[in-house]
C-alpha cells in the first residue's frame, strides 16, 4: 500500500496531567489563558537527602544552576485520579492512566472498544523508580567487591541502608519500573492489554507517537490508538547532566524572545485517543479536531548530536504540508517547539521562515506555552496538540507569556510572522476551518510534525484505504545486514569494549560516556554502510527494537548521587571506625572510575540516541527512535518500519537491536547482550530496479496464538542468520503474534513485485517503460503523463479522469525522481500545483 491522500485522523478524547496542576484540557487552557506559572523549585525531599545539588557557578562538579522545574503541584493529594491502583503505580504510570482515562472519558468509548484500542506511550529516561533501581544495583555490585577488606557483614549492613534510603523516596521496590512496563501496566488497567510500545524520540516522541499512530490507523488493523506523551522523570541526575550542555536556564523559559537563555525542565502527561475520521463520523464519537497530516525526519549530517538543524526541521515541516496536500498559505498558526535554547528557538524560527518563503496571505501566527508549563520533553508534542485544540473550541489564539522583547527574526519579519501577548481572537478562514502546524523537535536530530484542523461536521470523512495488507500478510525485501559485538559486560560498571576511538569521532577521553550500546550500532551501521550502495538522495531510517535502560545511565546515577549513597552508609550498622572507612573506600571507587559529567554525558545514556547517532553519522534523514516493547521490541520495530515503507516515506528502513546492559531490571531476553545487529529493509517494489541487491524477502504475518518456543524467538540476531544462512537456521520465526517467513526471492510472485501501489496503477494497456497507451507511462525512474493541457496532465495523473484527446497526443510532462520517497514527494507538489492551476483556469 502506497498514500496516495492521507486519511484524516479524528481525535476523539483528550487528557493531560499538566504544571501547575492541569488535570484537564479544559484547566490547561485556563491556566494558558490566566498566565498561571507552573515553575517553582522541586518540594523537599524530591531530589533525595538534604544534599544541595544547585550551585550557581557553572563548573561546579555534579552540581546544575538550575533549581526549577515545571512540576505538577499536590498531584499525590489530588482525589481525581482515575485509577484505584494508584499506589501501585509509578508516578509516570499513574500520569499515564489518569491522562488517558479522561480521553477515555471523554470520547465514550465502551470496553469493547478498549479492547480494540493500542496504547502508544512516547517517553524518555523512564520513571525516576527506575534510576533509583538501577542506583541500588550499581551500588551493590560495587558493595561487592569490599568484602575482603570489610566483610560479608559490612557489605550487607551498607546494603540494607542503602535501599533503606533510595527505594523508598518513590516506593521503587513496590512498582513494576522497566521501560516497558510504562506501558505494559497502564494498558492492562485501561483494557487495552495488547500490543503496547514504548517509543523513545527524546523531545519529538509526543507527535512521532501521533504520526506513527496515524500510519497504524491508515491499515484498518485496529481501529483505535491511545498516544500518550509522559514524563515525570525530575530527578537530579537528568538535571544535573544537561545542565553541563549549558541548555537549561535559572529562572522561568523565555522562548521566541531574543534574551532567551534556556530552557526549564518540567513533568506531565498529555493524551489524545485517535482514529479514521470516517470511523469516528461512522460511531458518532464527538471530535475535536482533525490531523490532516504528519511526518518525521531526522536531521542527517549535523554538528553535535544535540545541535538543531534548521534544514532537517524545515524538510519535516513541509513534508506535514505535503501530506496534508496544502501550502502555507492553509494554515494560520504554528505551535512552535521552542523551548527558550537561544540555539533552538532560532533554529526553528529560521526553518519556519523558510517554509514560509511562498506565503502569500500575510503572517502567520506563532507561539510556544513552555513559558508557563517547562518543556516536557517526550510529552511536549501532545501539550502543544492538546492547547492547540483548546484553541480552537476558544477561537483564540494560544497567547505566549514571557516575551519582552521578540527574537530578531519575528521583529525584523513582521510580514511573517506575528506573536500574541492576549488571547486574541482567531478569525475564521474563508472557505475552510481553522488550521495549525505543530512541532516536536527532538535531541539527537528526530523531528515531528502534524497538522491539524478545527472539525467541522460538514467536512467529508477524505480518503479511506482498504484494510490493510499487513494483517493478512506484507512482503519486504531484505537487502543486507551488519552486526558488530564485543566481550559481555559482567556488571553495570564494567566496560570492556575496545575500539578505534577515530571510529565514533568522539576524543578518547570523552569514550566512556558513550554507552557500549551506541558504540557497538555505529560500528554495525559502519559495516552495513558499504553493503545498502544507497546515494544521498535516498531517505533511510532507523527504528530500534530493544529494551530501553543503558548501563552508562547506572553509572552516571552512581557519580551525580554519590552523596546520597555516602549519607546512606553514614547510617548502616556498622562500627563507627570501619564505617568511615568504608565511606572512604566507596567514594574513591565511583570518582576514579567513572568520571566527572561533562557535555557528553547527556547524549552517551539517552536511549534513542542509539539510533540518533547512526543517522547523525551516516546521514540518514528518515525517521529514527528507539522502541521498547519487552520481550516484543524488535517484532515492534519492524511493525512500525513496516508502517513507514507501506506509505512510501522512507526508501529504506533500518531495524535491529544494540543492546549492551547486564542489569536485571531489563528483559536480558529481548536482545543478544554485548551485540549489535542491523538489517536493512526495503519495499518490496524496490526490488525491480534492484534484484542483485536482494539477500532474502521477509513475509510479515500474524498467528492466531502468541509463540512460546524459544527456538524460533523473532529477535534481531535470529533473524539476520535466517536470511545469512538460509537453510541452516528456522525460516520461520515468531514473536508475540507476529509471524516472519524467510525466504528466497524467487519464492515471491513476480506479480506482487511488479504490482503498482494505488495511485500509479498503469491503466490498462500501458507497458510501463515502453509508452502511454492511455495517458500515464510509469518509469522506475520518471513518470511522464500525455495531455491537451497541463493541468489536464496533473488531473490525469492524480485522478484518471481526464483523458487525453488521442494516441498522438505528446507526453507534456515528465516528472523525475530517484527514490519512491521522492516519488510521492513530487506526486503531492504535483497536487498542490494542479489545485492551483484549477483555482485560475
Amino acid at each position: 500500500m502506497m498514500m496516495d491522500h492521507f486519511e484524516p485522523i479524528a481525535i476523539i478524547g483528550r487528557g493531560c496531567i499538566l504544571p501547575p496542576h492541569s488535570c484537564s484540557p479544559e484547566e490547561l487552557w485556563d491556566a494558558i489563558v490566566e498566565g498561571r506559572s507552573g515553575i517553582h523549585p522541586p518540594t523537599s525531599g524530591r531530589w533525595g537527602t538534604q544534599v544541595d545539588y544547585v550551585d550557581p557557578d557553572r563548573n561546579a562538579v555534579d552540581r546544575t544552576y538550575c533549581g526549577i522545574g515545571g512540576f505538577v503541584t499536590d498531584y499525590d493529594q489530588d482525589d481525581r485520579a482515575a485509577s484505584s491502583e494508584r499506589m501501585r503505580l509509578n508516578r509516570t504510570q499513574r500520569m499515564i492512566v489518569d491522562s488517558a482515562s479522561q480521553a477515555i472519558s471523554e470520547s465514550g468509548i465502551d470496553d469493547s472498544e478498549r479492547a480494540r484500542c493500542r496504547l502508544f506511550v512516547g517517553n524518555m529516561l523512564a520513571d525516576e523508580a527506575f534510576g533509583d533501581q538501577s542506583l541500588s544495583e550499581i551500588s551493590g555490585e560495587l558493595l561487592a567487591e569490599c568484602v575482603n577488606a570489610f566483610g560479608t557483614d559490612a557489605r550487607d549492613a551498607a546494603r540494607r541502608a542503602i535501599d533503606d534510603v533510595i527505594l523508598s523516596r518513590n516506593n521503587a521496590s513496590e512498582t513494576a519500573n522497566a521501560p516497558s512496563d510504562l506501558a505494559r501496566i497502564p494498558a492492562e488497567l485501561l483494557g487495552m492489554p495488547d500490543e503496547h510500545i514504548v517509543i523513545d524520540g527524546a523531545c519529538a516522541s509526543g507527535l512521532l507517537i501521533v504520526d506513527l499512530a496515524a500510519r497504524y490507523l491508515h491499515t484498518h488493523a485496529k481501529p483505535l490508538v491511545m498516544a500518550v506523551g509522559a514524563m515525570a522523570n525530575m530527578s537530579i541526575t537528568g538535571n544535573v547532566s544537561f545542565a553541563k550542555i549549558g541548555g537549561l536556564s535559572d529562572k522561568p523559559a523565555r522562548p521566541l524572545d531574543a534574551n532567551a537563555n534556556g530552557l526549564v525542565p518540567a513533568e506531565g502527561a498529555a493524551a489524545v485517543l485517535l482514529c479514521t475520521l470516517s470511523y469516528a463520523k461512522r460511531h458518532g464519537y464527538p471530535i475535536s479536531g482533525v490531523i490532516i497530516g504528519s511526518y518525521s525526519t531526522s536531521d542527517g549530517h549535523g554538528k553535535a548530536i544535540y545541535a538543531p538543524n534548521p534544514e532537517g526541521q524545515q524538510r519535516t515541516m513541509r513534508g506535514a504540508l505535503a501530506q496534508a496536500g496544502i501550502d502555507p498559505d492553509g494554515i494560520d498558526y504554528i505551535e512552535t517547539h521552542a523551548t527558550g535554547t537561544p540555539a533552538g528557538d532560532n533554529s526553528e524560527l529560521t526553518a519556519i521562515m523558510g517554509m514560509l518563503s511562498e506565503r502569500r496571505n500575510g503572517p502567520v501566527s506563532i507561539g510556544s506555552i513552555k513559558n508557563l508549563i517547562g518543556h516536557g520533553f517526550p510529552t511536549a508534542g501532545t501539550s502543544n496538540l492538546l492547547s492547540v485544540l483548546e484553541s480552537f473550541s476558544h477561537e483564540r489564539y494560544l497567547p505566549t507569556h514571557g516575551v519582552t522583547t521578540p527574537h530578531p527574526l519575528i521583529a525584523k519579519h513582521p510580514e511573517l510572522l506575528q506573536l500574541h501577548a492576549n488571547p486574541d481572537p482567531w478569525p475564521e478562514p474563508e472557505n475552510r476551518p481553522r488550521r495549525a502546524l505543530i512541532n516536536a523537535f527532538g535531541f539527537g536530530g528526530i523531528n515531528s510534525s502534524v497538522i491539524v484542523e478545527q472539525y467541522d461536521d460538514g467536512r467529508s470523512a477524505g480518503p479511506a484505504h482498504a484494510a490493510a495488507e499487513t494483517r493478512d500478510a506484507m512482503y519486504l525485501a531484505v537487502q543486507c545486514v551488519a552486526q558488530a559485538n564485543c566481550e559481555k559486560p559482567r556488571t553495570l560498571l564494567d566496560d570492556p569494549m575496545t575500539a578505534d576511538w577515530r571510529v565514533f569521532h568522539t576524543p578518547p577521553v570523552l569514550l566512556p560516556h558513550m554507552d557500549i550500546a551506541q558504540r557497538l550500532a555505529v560500528l554495525a551501521a559502519g559495516n552495513l554502510q558499504p553493503m545498502m550502495e544507497s546515494d544521498q538522495k535516498e531517505t533511510v531510517g532507523a527504528f530500534l527494537g530493544q529494551p530501553s535502560g543503558l548501563a552508562v545511565g547506572a553509572r552516571r546515577e552512581l557519580r551525580i548521587r554519590l552523596p546520597e549513597i555516602l549519607d546512606a552508609i553514614a547510617h548502616a550498622e556498622i562500627p563507627d571506625e570501619r564505617r568511615r572507612e568504608l565511606q572512604h573506600w566507596f567514594g574513591d571507587r565511583v570518582t576514579t572510575s567513572i568520571g566527572a559529567t561533562v557535555e557528553a554525558a547527556l547524549p552517551g545514556y539517552m536511549d534513542n540516541i542509539v539510533s540518533g547517532r547512526i543517522a547523525n553519522m551516516f546521514n540518514y534523514r528518515g525517521p529514527n527512535c528507539v522502541i521498547d516493547g519487552g520481550r516484543l521490541s524488535f517484532a515492534r520495530s519492524i511493525e512500525m518500519a513496516s508502517l513507514v515503507l507501506a506509505e512510501h516515506e522512507a526508501d529504506g528502513m533500518i531495524v535491529g537491536s544494540s543492546f549492551a546492559n547486564p542489569s536485571h531490571l531489563v528483559d536480558q531476553d529481548a536482545a543478544r547482550l554485548a551485540t549489535a545487529t542491523l538489517i536493512m529493509l526495503r519495499p518490496l517494489d524496490w526490488v525491480k530496479a534492484h534484484r542483485e541487491q536482494v539477500q532474502a524477502v521477509i513475509r510479515i504475518s500474524h498467528a492466531d496464538q502468541p509463540g512460546t518456543d524459544p527456538q524460533v524467538f523473532l529477535d534481531a540476531a535470529r533473524l539476520a542468520q535466517a536470511v545469512t544462512e538460509r537453510g541452516r537456521h528456522a525460516s520461520r520465526l515468531q514473536a508475540g503474534s507476529m509471524l516472519v517467513d524467510v525466504m528466497d526471492l524467487d519464492a515471491v510472485t513476480s506479480e506482487r513485485i511488479e504490482r503498482l501501489p494505488d495511485g500509479l496503477q498503469e491503466h490498462p494497456g500501458t507497458d510501463a517503460g515502453r509508452g502511454p497507451s492511455n495517458g500515464v507511462t510509469v518509469h522506475d525512474t520518471w513518470i511522464g503523463i500525455q495531455g491537451p493541457t497541463v493541468p489536464d496532465c496533473l488531473a490525469m495523473l492524480l485522478d484518471g479522469t481526464v483523458q487525453p484527446d488521442g494516441q498522438d497526443t505528446p507526453i507534456r510532462i515528465i516528472v523525475p525522481f530517484d527514490s519512491p520517497a521522492e516519488r510521492e514527494s513530487k506526486i503531492r507538489e504535483l497536487r498542490i500545483l494542479r489545485d492551483a492551476l484549477r483555482r485560475h483556469r
